[in-house]
């Protein structure tokens, strides 16, 4: 796996880690708010619902009372009508002894006028309507027993209610295990509501199942249904695709990021292997362009100034071996022109300074006497200096150097003490 590849799997992992933190931490943390936003509006509109249908209750008693004590001053269909026309109850209706409305007043539904009459106060409903009977004694009018009123809790009721609660949740109110009302246009499908209610507690509570989120309220006393309130589960659905579909392209985004990213940071390295190839393999006018100033740039222009040192070197390098080479030619062409040693020493001496680079010397060789006789001289009376004809062994810095047998550097005519140079 080369450097780029796995510099950009780190930039692509960086980039990615927090990605997936986040999509889990939203697929976790929206779908449980939206359920918890959802429960809080059911319980919240439940109990709306059930506050007002017994407050209903309580007014349709209110009325009942209130016609009750209307018939001691007057008469039975003046007592409805100003109830019915005061917005009381829905209907209201004075029944003798015999069981037979004397008078009554406002609409309901003939099939909600029936015998037993039910009492919301005590939990008794015989329909959508909330009903209640009250006893009267009326002097001047004996036959008189009772008065009744109702209020019809239907569709309209419900619809209305939910107007002025404010709330969005469906509202269904069930009677013996049917439902008698519900909200009109239901956006939540209310056909389990009976199932509903049955799998509920004594003390209600709060379902989800089948899409939908419900709160349910038993019936009890002021009021006589059994009140579901449901609204539409929050779906996941659409936020999943949201999170995947970002996702998707956030990570196309971070692997061109982190492509670009990591072919800026390893291509000008590309670009100095590839230079450092060819320079080993020996072509040494190679050179990087320095198109930047950061440490890229700066490793390019010490590649650069790396080569030019090296083409000199090695220039001079070659310019020695060929000096040499020449040298060794006309030393090896002397040697097959001649044996004559007073020939043949001059032409040593130039092809040593020449391959040395000196520019003056002398050769000595040994004599009869023990000592060093001069056999070729070189740049020495040119530059002033002194030539010896004859040396002892052992005296002078050339003796010294004839005797011990060891290489001295340093200047004539200096102090007689040396540095020795290499063997």
């Amino acid at each position: 796996m080369t450097l780029r590849t796995r510099l950009a799997l780190v930039l692509v992992a960086l980039v990615l880690a927090p990605l997936v933190a986040a999509a889990v931490l939203v697929l976790y943390a929206v779908p449980r708010a939206a359920a918890d936003r959802a429960d809080s509006l059911v319980v919240g509109a439940r109990s709306g619902v059930t506050n007002d249908i017994s407050q209903t209750c309580e007014q349709v008693q209110a009325a009942a009372v209130v016609t009750g004590r209307m018939l001691g001053s007057s008469s039975p269909a003046t007592a409805t009508r100003r109830v019915v026309a005061d917005g009381l109850v829905d209907w209201v209706a004075v029944v003798n002894d015999r069981g037979s409305a004397v008078s009554s007043a406002g609409q309901l539904p003939s099939d909600l006028i029936n015998e037993p009459w039910s009492d919301c106060a005590a939990g008794e409903a015989g329909g959508p309507a909330l009903n209640t009977e009250l006893r009267v004694v009326v002097a001047n009018t004996p036959e008189l027993s009772s008065v009744r009123t109702s209020d019809a809790v239907d569709a309209a009721y419900l619809d209305d209610l939910r107007s002025r609660l404010g709330i969005t949740a469906d509202v269904a109110l069930l009677l013996g295990g049917r439902v008698v009302a519900s909200t009109t246009n239901p956006s939540t499908d209310l056909s389990a509501a009976q199932q509903l209610a049955e799998s509920t507690t004594a003390d209600g509570g709060v379902l989800s199942g089948n899409g939908i989120t419900a709160a349910v309220a038993p019936a009890g006393p002021g009021m006589p249904f059994t009140v579901i309130v449901a609204t539409p589960t929050p779906g996941t659905g659409l936020l999943v695709q949201t999170v995947f579909l970002i996702a998707l392209v956030a990570l196309v985004v971070a692997v061109g990021a982190a492509v670009a990213i990591a072919r800026d940071l390893t291509g000008p390295l590309e670009e100095v292997t590839d230079a450092a190839e060819a320079v080993a393999s020996g072509d040494l006018t190679k050179s990087l362009e320095v198109r930047r100033s950061d440490e890229v740039g700066r490793l390019a222009r010490a590649f650069n100034h790396m080569t030019d040192e090296l083409l000199t070197y090695v220039t001079e390098l070659e310019g020695s071996r060929d000096a040499l080479r020449a040298n060794f030619d006309r030393l090896g062409e002397a040697l097959s022109a001649t044996l004559d040693l007073e020939t043949l020493v001059p032409v040593v001496l130039e092809t040593a300074m020449t391959s040395v680079g000196a520019g003056a010397g002398i050769i000595m060789l040994g004599d009869e006497n023990g000592g060093l006789t001069l056999h070729a001289e070189h740049g020495m009376r040119t530059r002033s200096l002194l030539v010896p004809s004859v040396v002892v062994v052992g005296d002078g810095l050339l003796g010294a150097v004839a005797a011990s047998g060891l290489t001295v550097r340093g200047e004539i005519g200096s102090a007689p003490v040396l540095l020795p140079g290499p063997n």
